[in-house]
């Protein structure tokens, strides 16, 4: 009995039996490194990236549950500040639509279709007036299959917005679009034109004797519509900026 009693009064020693320190949890607290205080604003981003990759990068070596941490904390860091920026980035864009992107080149397929009809007819228009001032220089080949492609499309480029064509024959003889063409290529070689590859296609102004390049090889509908809009200053994309800031007074 004596024995049995010291063997109660006494702590437990037997598997039955735990001490608190034991059954409780280790439990280690990550250790993020603290990140030097840079000397701009570039620095403190780089130096934060460079904390983060070093973390990530320990962590894929040694996959312990501290590093794993380190790795977790300073990646959220990153994209919590991210995600501050983006929001004030949003907030700053409502109020201020002098800045709105979308509003300058439409994104939403609705807004695409009402400005593209809208881009559409000022770009038929002004195409239209820059054939009442300037002409189109054609360079190609009889014997050329891609001028045989291109001239059909160009007759009826030209007969759609009013461009006089003066086309211009490499061997001599003409196609079914231009059966008369020029044969000397003296405007070519006195502006240093002579093209190297045909189709060639130039732009004209008779009155200021100026020759710009369109284009050379096959072009579609849209390439020369695109092209010659921006020889002749016709703006492609305008979004419903005010006239206050735009410039324009209204």
């Amino acid at each position: 009995m004596a024995s049995a009693d010291l063997f109660y009064d006494n702590d437990p020693q037997s598997w039955v039996w735990y001490h608190d320190d034991v059954l409780k949890p280790v439990r280690s607290k990550p250790v993020v490194k603290p990140v030097p205080a840079p000397t701009n604003a570039r620095g403190t981003l780089r130096q934060m990236g460079e904390h983060m990759e070093q973390a990530e990068a320990r962590a894929m070596l040694l996959p312990s549950d501290k590093n794993i941490a380190e790795a977790l904390t300073a990646r959220r860091q990153v994209l919590a500040m991210a995600g501050q920026y983006a929001d004030a980035f949003e907030r700053f864009i409502w109020t201020h639509p002098d800045f709105d992107f979308a509003l300058h080149h439409a994104q939403r397929s609705d807004s695409l279709m009402a400005v593209a009809d809208q881009q559409r007819k000022d770009l038929d228009q002004g195409l239209a007036q820059g054939a009442l001032s300037q002409g189109l220089l054609y360079v190609f080949r009889s014997d050329c299959p891609y001028c045989r492609k291109f001239s059909p499309l160009l007759r009826q480029f030209s007969s759609r917005y009013g461009f006089s064509v003066m086309p211009l024959s490499l061997d001599g003889k003409g196609n079914d679009e231009f059966p008369f063409p020029w044969q000397d290529p003296a405007i070519l070689w006195r502006h240093h034109l002579m093209p190297e590859v045909v189709p060639a296609l130039y732009l004209v102004n008779p009155r200021t004797d100026q020759i710009q390049t369109v284009g050379f090889g096959l072009m579609n509908w849209v390439d020369l519509r695109r092209r010659l809009a921006v020889l002749l200053g016709i703006p492609l994309y305008e979004g419903p900026v005010s006239s206050i800031h735009s410039g324009r007074k209204s």
